[in-house]
């Protein structure tokens, strides 16, 4: 609902959720000692078999929000997160029940409180839910490229509109399909189109990410076109947003690995898609860009293919200059333009001290999205810039996509 990044999201979202659980852990202990304790022979809290009473406090119910709270925390681990997403996602939901019993633990007099501090997610949870099952939506078109990513054209439905860095969730109801409850279990991905007044569509880019997956599902579905997801497509979003905004920079760094592009590559066709406007500096949002410098790595060549429309499109561009540095790691020998790429990992640090000695005015923004080790060292190549930069002003600004869900 307030548009805050994805990263700063997960990031909030994660301390708060090991500080509640730290808390809550305590508080099992002290009720545990104190319901063995006595005094003069009597209890000094309510006891287990004690008669339900909604106005004071109820051990029974404590028991069992421990045991949801216990589940939420144990299926909300990476290891299930990857391997059972639909599991993963549909457990969180766990929350809400777990929510009322603790409430109902405690006396409900604590409800105004409860309330007031947990108001702002039920409005988001309820928007989230409205344009979730209520926007209506279709897939357009489907294809498949090589190494496993699946291009869907999706139409807005309400003339939804989004901007670069944007995710949506989206849930198809495939019939083969490895999750029960499909079209409940909704999977986030970075939009990788540009979006421009009057569209009706925009774009995404699924990467199979192994047997059994979700995402394998739907590129066995994209072989067959849009007529394979006729049973129905639901969407919620957009949501997210950059951390810097790209329009404040003269210089812009990409920094990608493999299907990382994504989000990066809907700001890049964006750029080009705004500098190849009618010429009119006040009509265009990215009026001060004048440099973008692209970074992708890929592991072969043919992956090239998965962008190479809007690859195309930026090295036609006019009035912003891009500069293209295209690496494959391993199976050069597959592309089919073995000299518009480079082989060998890429190097962060001499790409930003090439942006740096470009002609500009004012911090460079550098946005980052693929691996972990790419962003380990794109962190630390900006660390570096930054150590060396004659002040603020010149200073690199970074974002980074993290690839949690």
């Amino acid at each position: 609902m307030a548009g805050i990044p994805h990263e700063r999201l997960i990031g909030y979202h994660r301390v708060h959720a090991w500080a509640l659980y730290a808390v809550f852990f305590a508080h099992m202990v002290c009720m545990s000692i104190a319901m063995r304790t006595r005094i003069n022979g009597y209890p000094i809290v309510r006891q287990i078999n004690d008669k339900m009473d909604v106005f004071k406090v109820n051990p029974q119910l404590g028991i069992a929000a421990f045991i949801l709270w216990s589940w939420l925390m144990f299926t909300s681990f990476d290891y299930f997160r990857r391997k059972a997403w639909g599991m993963w996602y549909l457990n969180h939901f766990t929350f809400f029940p777990a929510v009322l019993l603790t409430l109902f633990h405690n006396r409900p007099v604590l409800l105004p409180w409860s309330a007031a501090a947990a108001g702002f997610f039920y409005v988001d949870a309820g928007i989230r839910g409205y344009m979730k099952f209520m926007r209506k939506s279709e897939v357009k078109e489907a294809s498949v490229f090589p190494g496993g990513v699946a291009k869907l054209v999706v139409s807005t439905g309400d003339n939804m509109v989004y901007e670069p860095g944007q995710y949506v969730w989206i849930a198809f109801a495939l019939k083969d399909g490895p999750e029960a409850l499909q079209s409940l279990s909704f999977h986030p991905y970075s939009i990788s189109s540009a979006h421009a007044p009057g569209d009706k569509t925009y774009t995404l880019h699924i990467k199979n990410m192994g047997p059994g997956s979700w995402s394998e599902a739907v590129e066995k579905a994209a072989a067959g076109g849009a007529e394979a997801f006729k049973g129905g497509c639901r969407v919620g979003g957009p949501s997210g947003r950059f951390s810097i905004e790209p329009s404040h920079f003269e210089r812009i760094v990409l920094v990608a690995g493999g299907i990382g592009f994504t989000p990066l590559v809907s700001l890049l066709a964006d750029i080009v898609r705004d500098a190849a406007g009618d010429g009119k500096e006040g009509a265009r949002h990215y009026a001060s860009v004048r440099h973008v410098t692209v970074l992708w790595a890929v592991q072969s060549g043919p992956c090239l293919t998965w962008f190479a429309d809007q690859l195309d499109a930026a090295r036609a561009a006019s009035n912003v200059t891009v500069d293209l540095q295209l690496f494959v790691t391993r199976g050069a020998k597959d592309a089919e333009q073995p000299g518009a790429f480079k082989t060998g990992r890429p190097d962060v640090t001499a790409t930003l001290a090439g942006a740096a000695a470009q002609k500009g005015a004012g911090a460079v923004g550098v946005y980052a999205c693929g691996p972990a080790q790419m962003l380990e060292d794109t962190r630390d190549a900006v660390a570096a810039a930054n150590a060396k930069a004659d002040d603020l002003s010149s200073r690199f600004l970074l974002h980074t996509e993290v690839f949690l869900f």
